[in-house]
């Protein structure tokens, strides 16, 4: 009896695929990453603040990062109802 979900039953396509689905995570997580590095950095240059720690700058990135994260939700859902749609359009 063959074993279900093996690897070597995928095809060429259905591999490239997972491989293209795993960088796209791998990438949205590195953006999140490399901004929560140089964030307040970033921020305090944007200011014109004399450091890091000022109340002005930990406000306006925490605002810049949250609008991040709303926006990589929002295209998320954006872009799992296209293809809902999508895949809706082409079962009829």
């Amino acid at each position: 009896m063959r074993k279900r979900g093996a690897l070597r039953d995928l095809t060429s396509a259905q591999k490239k695929s997972g491989i293209a689905a795993w960088l796209g995570w791998l990438f949205d997580g590195l953006d999140m990453h490399l901004y929560t590095l140089v964030a307040r950095r970033s921020s305090m240059e944007l200011l014109g603040a004399a450091s890091p720690t000022d109340a002005a700058v930990r406000e306006k990135s925490s605002w810049i990062q949250a609008a991040f994260l709303i926006g990589l939700g929002a295209g998320r859902r954006a872009s799992s109802g296209a293809s809902a749609t999508a895949s809706g359009a082409a079962a009829r």
